[in-house]
């Protein structure tokens, strides 16, 4: 191919414009309503913590009575009562490190009158939990190890929180309030692109939590629980509010609330541990707890839950039908790329007559599709992030704008791989779609074409 190819595809674009146009249209809307719909999907499927995610693995027991309703995956399985957190966390496991914890709320007060208490969503956790999830600090870091039981008062906050709170500043050793009760912060996290709250397995992505406290603390304060907790009846009746009252018989309790999570460095390590964790339960059933027949197990990573989870079936609906939809417009592009191809038979028939290979003509229609291809994927993707606009509003108005619009607006933006996607889809299609109006036109009889 030289300069020559170019400009004659160039100068064919500008034959029949409206046909053009037309190709061009019909390509931006097929790529646009495809690239809507896999971006959700693509956002949905993605790792949080891609970098850790093969070695960090959750821990659960199926601790529900024989009446209780079915669950369809092992993935929502209860959370583990406190006194068996902590049994695991003291038992010999191959796994490398391990953390714990649950959901927790708390007013905020700064001590600047100007700036308005905040309530905030937070976890309540060990020392462990950001080492092991690679948390990364802005100012300060994590307690001490001590400090995760001892009910020392002590915040970690996220920058988002920090920004309301302190304006932004370095507020490791200053304090604040958090339920009335004087806490000093020790840390700020920096942005985490985790987009969903993966650790406390809500893989919430409507907000991110905005605190972290001390196990300790959150207990011996009785803070208010957040999250899903699992409590036979009789139980529940017996402590009261889960989330408000009486933290000691909550603690005492077989109530599901804890979240544990492993670190381990192979898929062996893994089995090992559950292969302990099927002996415990077998050893806790000997007590009367367990009651299911053959209660499951699982051990499983980041990767694996996802995997488990999958996408929503609504969204993945919606992206079937818009692959159908483009393979409609691939279609309609043939029709309009022959019929403007066959428009140019006397042009080429000339050509031909004064000596261009067919291979010429080849060239000379390639490039042109692939102009075409191109210019239908800028105006797709334009056309594709006005659709996600639309798309983040109407995700909004349905949570009644209670999500942080930063993490809702994570799942309706494209990155770079999806608009290389983009690209590389509408310049293959569009080689696919005009593969037959080419060869058409390179084999039309110059001869006959001539005569007329």
């Amino acid at each position: 191919m030289n300069i020559q190819h170019f400009r004659e595809a160039r100068q064919s674009l500008k034959t029949k414009r409206w046909l053009s146009v037309l190709v061009v249209a019909t390509m931006s809307i097929g790529i646009a309503l495809l690239m809507t719909m896999q971006t959700t999907v693509y956002h949905q499927q993605r790792v949080p913590v891609p970098a850790i995610s093969q070695e960090r693995y959750v821990i659960l027991t199926d601790s529900r009575t024989p009446d209780d309703d079915p669950i369809n995956f092992s993935w929502q399985y209860p959370s583990l009562s406190w006194n068996d957190a902590q049994r695991l966390l003291n038992m010999q496991t191959p796994a490398t490190r391990q953390s714990i914890n649950y959901n927790a709320r708390a007013v905020l007060v700064a001590d600047d009158p100007t700036v308005r208490p905040v309530w905030a969503e937070g976890v309540a956790t060990d020392n462990q939990f950001f080492s092991l999830f690679e948390a990364p600090f802005l100012f300060g870091g994590a307690w001490s190890k001590e400090a995760s039981m001892s009910g020392e008062a002590l915040i970690i906050l996220t920058r988002d929180m920090n920004d309301k709170l302190f304006a932004g500043e370095n507020s490791v050793g200053r304090t604040l309030l958090a339920e009335g009760i004087r806490t000093t912060v020790v840390g700020v996290l920096d942005v985490w692109p985790i987009k969903t709250t993966f650790y406390d397995r809500s893989f919430s992505d409507r907000e991110m939590h905005q605190m972290y406290v001390p196990l300790g603390f959150a207990t011996q304060n009785n803070l208010m629980r957040a999250g899903t907790m699992y409590c036979e009846q009789t139980q529940r009746e017996s402590i009261g509010d889960v989330r408000r009252d009486n933290i000691d018989a909550l603690m005492a309790s077989d109530c599901g609330w804890i979240n544990l999570w492993a670190e381990m460095a192979s898929s062996e390590q893994a089995q090992e541990y559950q292969a302990l964790l099927r002996q415990f339960v077998q050893e806790q059933q000997k007590l009367g707890r367990y009651t299911r027949t053959n209660p499951d197990v699982l051990v499983a990573n980041i990767n694996e839950i996802m995997e488990l989870r999958g996408t929503d079936d609504w969204a993945s609906t919606l992206l079937v039908m818009a692959y159908l939809f483009f393979g409609v417009c691939l279609v309609n592009t043939v029709g309009i790329l022959l019929a403007k191809f066959l428009n140019h038979g006397k042009r080429v028939s000339l050509y031909r007559a004064l000596g261009a290979s067919k291979s010429y003509i080849l060239k000379l229609h390639l490039i042109e599709v692939l102009f075409l291809g191109a210019i239908g994927a800028l105006f797709g993707l334009i056309l594709a992030y006005f659709g996600l606009e639309l798309m983040f509003r109407i995700e909004m108005y349905q949570m009644d704008y209670h999500g942080d619009p930063k993490i809702v607006k994570q799942y309706f933006t494209l990155d770079w791989q999806l608009i290389g996607m983009a690209i590389g889809v509408a310049l293959i299609s569009i080689i696919v779609a005009g593969l037959y109006p080419i060869w058409k036109i390179c084999n039309i009889p110059p001869a006959s074409q001539l005569k007329s």
